[in-house]
């Protein structure tokens, strides 16, 4: 399995990828209502009222026209009223294009979070795939480890037959060899529980899977791409967004209306005046409403959302600053391994050679070198000696010479050309060449 395709898994099986679609479904029902703001608005409404005082003729007036045998009864104090309205905006002063550009915005942001929060994961499920590439390694030297070690043992075990070692050696290569084995059991732990966490993540098992080491490779640019700059940028769209609503209601508003009921009084008053009986009216027109009480706050709430930007810019910065510095940091780890990884190209031997051997020794000296990597693989190796003691000392437990007799050897360095299989803690034997 790639690397590439843990992070896809992991990505399509993380709960967060749901968030996409419920920002783009908000924001669709937002924009929508924001666009029905448009239409024709109709309302319905009904009312009964009962007043004190309603217009009615002057009493000279009434007692004229009784003399002339005319009733004038005047307006009744119950009142009954069924109405129907339409408006239709005609310019809301900005607010409505303002509440679309503020969904929008909102639905931006909330997407680039979602991006944060997944690239988020993409480092957790970089750091377990790499993790279980480390730990494979460490597991298999390890492996290498108890192999030599048994191999040493055996060794110690042989010459303490021929009474050239004691048991005490025996005992201290068995200790080792305890030790490593734990180690070996305790990150073999560490390697399972690496590997169960990336199947959380990616929903499937990996049982016998193989993680592929991705290529090495580098960034063309050092100019960061990461998400959360693009969150920034987001927010920051909001904020002007937000004051283009502020603006917006501080402007008037225009619009048609139209308006019929039936009911009691009409608008034609006198004959409301005369008669009780109900009627259908009906007016239209064209009204402006202004509202000045916006004002009032106008200018601290802009102020508010300038102030909101700078915050927006400080997090911005305070984001590159440390984006810049751990960019350092690991530029340097990646020169310091560098570095490493061109010192292994050359590995060096430790030997020890008897006062007889000694004679036959130079520096310079051309030799060959067989590694033991344990049971029966060995490999040979050109070599050259790059340093030779110059006092003697006690043979080492782990060492044997070709004269088991020889309590005094002398140690040299041997520089060996690393195929990339040379490890330090390996064994190795030293052939002079004629």
């Amino acid at each position: 399995m790639t690397l590439d395709e843990c992070r896809r898994l992991a990505r399509e099986h993380y709960p967060e990828i749901r968030q996409y679609d419920l920002v783009r479904r908000t924001e669709e029902y937002t924009l929508s209502n924001a666009r029905r703001a448009w239409l024709p608005q109709l309302s319905l409404a009904a009312q009964a009222t009962w007043q004190t005082e309603v217009p009615s003729f002057p009493n000279a007036l009434a007692g004229m026209l009784a003399q002339q045998g005319i009733d004038m009864p005047g307006m009744n104090k119950d009142q009954y009223k069924a109405a129907l309205e339409l408006n239709q905006t005609l310019w809301d002063g900005g607010k409505s294009e303002a509440d679309k550009r503020i969904a929008r915005a909102e639905a931006a942001e909330q997407a680039r979070s979602a991006d944060v929060d997944l690239y988020a994961l993409q480092g957790r499920v970089d750091n377990l795939f790499f993790g279980i590439l480390l730990l494979d390694e460490r597991i298999a030297q390890t492996r290498l480890t108890l192999d030599l070690l048994r191999s040493n043992l055996e060794k110690v075990r042989a010459l303490q037959r021929n009474g050239v070692a004691m048991q005490s050696d025996a005992d201290a290569v068995e200790a080792e060899l305890l030790t490593v084995n734990q180690q070996l059991t305790q990150v073999t732990a560490s390697r399972d529980s690496y590997r169960w966490m990336l199947e959380i993540f990616t929903g499937r098992p990996l049982d016998g899977e193989r993680l592929e080491r991705p290529d090495a490779s580098e960034p063309r640019s050092m100019e960061s791409s990461r998400p959360e700059l693009a969150l920034f940028d987001a927010t920051a769209d909001k904020l002007t967004a937000q004051e283009r609503l502020v603006k917006a209601a501080t402007r008037p508003r225009f619009g048609l209306f139209a308006q019929g009921y039936y009911g009691y009084p009409g608008m034609d008053y006198f004959q409301s005046m005369m008669s009780p009986d109900w009627s259908w009216n009906a007016m239209a027109g064209v009204k402006m409403s202004w509202n000045f009480g916006a004002y009032y706050t106008r200018k601290n709430s802009l102020a508010k959302l300038r102030t909101a930007k700078e915050q927006v810019e400080v997090q911005r910065e305070i984001f590159l600053f440390n984006t810049r510095l751990q960019t350092a940091e690991e530029s340097g780890d990646i020169a310091r391994l560098r570095k490493a990884l061109a010192d292994d190209d050359r590995i060096y031997l430790r030997a020890y050679f008897t006062s007889d051997q000694l004679a036959g020794l130079k520096l310079g000296q051309e030799v060959t070198v067989t590694a033991d990597f344990g049971g029966d693989s060995r490999i040979d190796y050109p070599g050259r000696i790059v340093w030779i003691a110059s006092e003697s000392e006690f043979t080492p437990k782990t060492i044997q010479t070709r004269d088991s007799r020889a309590n005094l050897v002398y140690a040299a360095k041997i520089a060996v050309e690393n195929d990339g299989r040379l490890k330090i803690g390996l064994y190795g034997e030293v052939r002079l060449r004629n």
